[in-house]
Parts: structure tokens; sequence; C-alpha cells
């Protein structure tokens, strides 16, 4: 019984490289993930922001795969408030999204977690994202902390070039203690038609 109970929670298997892919991930992501041992940790974006109100705690970006006993795990949390689109983007996490690695590098995840993978993988393309605005400012090093990549030395790196492009939905305005945060214009007059975030 508890044998045919697991079966119809698992959902449709997907080809790992495809799902890296789909992330632009590197190619060799679905090979340090097989290769974790249980308990290790390997980060993909770890990074902090302003916070959403004055005086508030820091925003943060973050993903992660862990290995468990027999199964993988993937958490990703949202919390940044940048761009014009903050406020309707709002924060959320996907808490813990298990996953399986089979033979013929096959994805299985739980039938239920579908909707929840569609944030995980939303949530590494907007860092993606965040990361080509940073390029564009010239922050090569907030580039780098930003680009999802799988690394297991990565450290909270807190991002203070997005002070520029964070639009606060909450308590900041002109009378903010450090002024009206709002996007700043592109540096340079022939500059290309800035990120839209």
């Amino acid at each position: 019984m508890a044998r045919s109970h697991l079966i119809a929670d698992v959902g449709p298997s997907v080809d790992s490289h495809h799902w890296v892919q789909q992330l632009r991930l590197p190619y060799y992501t679905v090979a340090q993930i097989r290769n974790l041992k249980r308990g290790e940790r390997l980060s993909l974006v770890n990074v902090s922001g302003p916070p959403w109100q004055y005086g508030g705690p820091d925003s943060r970006a973050s993903a992660h795969v862990e290995k468990g006993y027999g199964f993988w795990e993937l958490q990703a949390v949202w919390e940044i408030p940048a761009g014009q689109r903050a406020e309707r983007r709002g924060t959320w996490g996907t808490g813990p999204l298990l996953f399986w690695l089979k033979k013929g590098n096959q994805i299985v995840t739980l039938a239920d977690d579908a909707e929840r993978w569609r944030q995980a993988k939303r949530m590494l393309r907007l860092c993606r994202r965040l990361a080509h605005v940073a390029k564009s400012r010239g922050e090569r090093r907030a580039y780098g902390d930003l680009l999802p990549y799988p690394n297991n030395g990565r450290e909270n790196t807190f991002l203070e070039f997005l002070r520029g492009i964070a639009v606060h939905p909450y308590g900041l305005g002109a009378n903010h203690p450090e002024g009206p945060v709002v996007a700043r214009p592109p540096s340079s007059a022939g500059a290309r038609r800035p990120w839209i975030f």
C-alpha cells in the first residue's frame, strides 16, 4: 500500500541536462549535484540587498541543493525589492523541493511540487537578469555574485549597487534619511536602453 502511494505522488521525469539548460547553469552542474555526500550543500546563489522597509532586515536571494538520505532537495528564496515591478513580484520561498537523480540523467520530482519548481526556476532567472543589470552598470563583482553558478564556498555578499535600482513600495520616499531611492538613468547619454527589471 505504501509503495503504490509513493508511486502516485511521483511526477514525470525530466532530462536533467535539459533542466540545467533551462536554468542556464553549466553542463557539469548535474555531476556536482550527483557527487554531493549526505549533508553537503551546493550553493547556486547567495546574496543580500537593501531591506524592504527602512530599519528592517536585509533582503536576500538564495538557492542551494542539499543531499539527503537517498534524495536531494532544492531550496530557493527571493526577497530582493529591486526594479519597477518589485511590489507586483513580491517575495517567495519554495521550501524544500525533493527530487531524485535516476539512471540516464533523469530528474524525478513529486507531482505536487510543479508550481514550486516553476518558482525556483523563476528565481534563478531573475538572479541572472539582475546580474546583467549589474554588468551593464559596471558592477563586475555583483555580476559574479548574482549569476547562478554552482559553488560550494559561496558566501552571502551584500549588493550595495541594488540601492540604486531598488524601488521600495513601503516607507522609502522623499523624507527617507538616505533620500529617495529610485531607478537611476544610464551613466552615458549614448548608452543602450536600460534594463527594465
